[in-house]
């Protein structure tokens, strides 16, 4: 850990910090010359690990270690990197057990053949919640988690609005129709046939919760979704109190903490269960799956 530290002048770091365990890869000499973690192994083992239990560990003390013929170490590297820590509100333990790391090694060798790896909506969910976790600002993160739960349950804004993933599955009012119009062009289905995208997120995100076992109050997906739409339009969280309530950060970090905890779950499921995962496989079968 010292090695990986910034030197003065005259000047050597003293770590107050203990190390608990430590992420090791070993390379072949061949690939040394290539970038530190060039393909994202050990960060992706990382973000693993913050599914099964949240904590603040970054790549702060990384580095690329040699040792000599004798097995002792020689030399240490590190690597020049911007994301040096993660930040989780409640962390009461900032660390994981031996029984969580078996788990964590269980979603590394599921993932690679996981029909989750192939899943748009579930890398993608898996990117912004990584990304809340390596953010500082609690009302920016609340905009990232929001996104990784609207990539999971959201309508699907790849494509044209007025287009369904499967017309047998599209909703009545979206169903095509035989029509006879004077400029012989059919009828505009656009964005005013689907339902508000907060009313989406909020009733899919309670749905969701309930199937995973997370109860979340109808309240709590209503303030989650609040917060998540402050932070993505930029507003600062702390200048919009929550309605009868003069100090709610405690109340929105206890909010964060179970919303995480709950994509988490969702996440490490869809991973280790191939058959959940096809729930997020496409708009329609999100649509099958939770509006009910």
């Amino acid at each position: 850990m010292i090695a990986c530290l910034p030197h003065g002048f005259k000047l050597d770091p003293r770590s107050m910090d203990a190390p608990y365990y430590a992420l090791v890869r070993e390379i072949a000499q061949a690939e040394w010359p290539k970038d530190w973690d060039w393909d994202k192994k050990l960060q992706g083992a990382l973000a693993l690990s913050r599914l099964v239990h949240c904590h603040s560990a970054g790549n702060a003390f990384r580095a690329r270690v040699t040792f000599d013929g004798d097995g002792r170490m020689s030399e240490v590297f590190p690597p020049y990197w911007t994301n040096d820590q993660a930040y989780h509100p409640n962390i009461l333990r900032n660390y994981l057990k031996p029984e969580e790391w078996r788990e964590v090694g269980r979603l590394l060798a599921c993932y690679s053949q996981s029909v989750a790896r192939k899943s748009r909506r579930i890398t993608s969910a898996m990117w912004f919640r990584e990304k809340a976790a390596i953010e500082y600002w609690h009302d920016v993160a609340w905009a990232f988690i929001g996104s990784a739960i609207d990539r999971l349950v959201g309508p699907d804004y790849s494509v044209k609005r007025w287009q369904a993933d499967d017309e047998s599955c599209a909703p009545p009012e979206r169903r095509p129709i035989d029509v006879t119009c004077a400029v012989d062009k059919p009828p505009r289905r656009g964005p005013a046939n689907r339902l508000p995208r907060g009313k989406i997120f909020k009733s899919r995100l309670f749905q969701l919760s309930k199937f995973i076992g997370h109860q979340l109050y109808w309240g709590d997906v209503e303030d989650a979704w609040d917060l998540r739409s402050l932070g993505a339009h930029g507003e600062c969280l702390t200048s919009h109190p929550m309605p009868g309530d003069s100090s709610d950060k405690p109340i929105r970090e206890e909010l964060y903490h179970r919303v995480v905890l709950l994509l988490n779950a969702v996440l490490r499921r869809a991973i280790m269960d191939d058959d959940f995962a096809l729930h997020f496989e496409s708009e329609c079968s999100v649509r099958e799956f939770l509006d009910r």
